[in-house]
């Protein structure tokens, strides 16, 4: 189910590009010597809104994060029910409590992955370290440096990170050093 929505938004979000590019008239054309090769500068603490880093008390809704939105900043999920989450980015750290029936597809975490007090829960993570505590009756297709660390927890079940959209492998590449594809990681998930 969680692989369906996350083609659904890739197709949709392909779809708004095609429709953008169409729209471009021929005057708008840049050759590639014009283009700005600059990469996008990280934000400052200052600059930084603590809003686009916590999700708090949603219900029935679909969260999407872009690549670059939260540019390895800690990301907070709190008191969410009936929720869909698509982080397409890496963060420091994320985290997931009180959570009811969601959903999370989230791009490579740095340090760890946390789910807490939560139930009837979905997860697709890359992380360093996974853990849970007091959960019941939670699905994860996991990647993980570590062995996850399951505390007070009932029914989960885990299996292997298989996915993949555009950017992950760059992302993995410049967090997680030990595995130079993500075939490889799944390789080594296999074997442990």
């Amino acid at each position: 189910m969680l692989s369906l929505l996350v083609l659904q938004y890739l197709v949709a979000k392909m779809g708004q590009k095609k429709s953008k590019e169409t729209a471009k008239s021929p005057q708008s054309f840049q050759y590639s010597w014009e283009v700005n090769r600059n990469p996008p500068r990280l934000k400052t603490r200052q600059e930084l809104n603590i809003d686009d880093f916590v999700v708090k008390g949603r219900r029935g809704e679909i969260i999407v994060r872009e690549p670059g939105s939260v540019g390895g900043q800690q990301f907070v999920i709190e008191d969410c029910e009936n929720c869909d989450f698509f982080i397409f980015d890496f963060s420091a750290e994320f985290s997931a409590d009180d959570c009811k029936n969601c959903r999370f597809f989230v791009g490579p975490v740095e340090g760890s992955f946390f789910i807490r007090t939560s139930k009837d829960c979905k997860a697709v993570v890359a992380c360093k370290q996974f853990r849970t505590r007091d959960c019941s009756n939670i699905d994860v297709l996991l990647y993980a440096q570590g062995r996850p660390i399951i505390e007070a927890t009932q029914s989960i079940r885990i299996g292997c990170f298989s996915t993949f959209y555009v950017g992950l492998q760059g992302m993995h590449n410049s967090i997680y050093s030990q595995c130079r594809t993500i075939q490889e990681c799944k390789t080594q998930c296999l074997q442990q």
